[in-house]
């Protein structure tokens, strides 16, 4: 617990009119209970406010015109539970924002618009169990962003995503059906989807130009349809044992 930390036994109850929760509000407290609504008031979550409050054992409801979830915000929050919704008025995600949290389940769907994301900003979450979805908008999947991360069953790239950086599905488990990365893609960068397990179809990259860094699919498992490749497609070291 910091000394700037509101930390206390029982449930966790913000009241509305607050517009922003300052970092480290409640950081460190374990204690917290139930679930956790952010009034639709605030639209600014700072740096490591929730970080490591791992009592929580019900819904994270975020406020509807929240626009920024700093880094560390909920990292290390382990017993939410249910589907987290992306509220239509988020821009930012600092690193870190959601590291470690186990426990929300269903698909985690980003709004139709450009949003920056910053590294490992849902690394290591698990019990996802639905799709992962990305807007239209969205040109790029950040390093680490999704590493560690067990139990989406499908992933949907943007069709305008031009990079996917280091990392960004390391050790992701659980995906299925074929891998189809899109045509507006430029550069995949090394160990993005190293040891990834659970796909079962085919492995489609649409770019017609487009740069493969090392370890791209190292030790994935499971793909089994044919590999296809854009026209110009140019693998700076080998892919893996894809």
């Amino acid at each position: 617990m910091t000394s700037s930390s509101i930390c206390f036994e029982g449930e966790l109850i913000i009241p509305e009119g607050i517009t922003q929760i300052i970092t480290y509000e409640y950081a460190n407290c374990p204690n917290f209970t139930g679930s956790l609504k952010i009034p639709d008031t605030v639209t600014k979550i700072d740096d490591y406010a929730f970080t490591d409050c791992s009592g929580f054992t019900g819904t994270l409801t975020l406020s509807k015109n929240l626009t920024h979830i700093g880094k560390f915000a909920f990292s290390g929050c382990s017993g939410f539970t249910g589907s987290l919704i992306i509220p239509d008025s988020i821009d930012t995600f600092g690193s870190n924002s959601f590291y470690g949290c186990i426990g929300f389940s269903g698909s985690l769907i980003f709004p139709e618009k450009y949003i920056t994301f910053g590294d490992y900003f849902f690394s290591g979450c698990r019990e996802f169990n639905g799709t992962l979805e990305f807007s239209y908008l969205q040109t790029f999947v950040p390093k680490d962003g999704f590493s560690y991360c067990d139990g989406f069953v499908e992933l949907k790239l943007s069709e305008r995503v031009n990079e996917i950086l280091e990392n960004a599905f390391y050790k992701c488990s659980g995906f299925k059906g074929s891998l189809v990365i899109t045509k507006d893609i430029g550069i995949i960068n090394r160990n993005a989807f190293a040891f990834c397990s659970g796909f079962n179809g085919s492995l489609i990259i649409l770019g017609s130009s487009l740069v493969i860094e090392f370890g791209v699919f190292y030790a994935c498992s499971g793909f089994t349809g044919p590999l296809e490749f854009g026209n110009e497609t140019y693998i700076t070291k080998p892919l893996g044992n894809y």
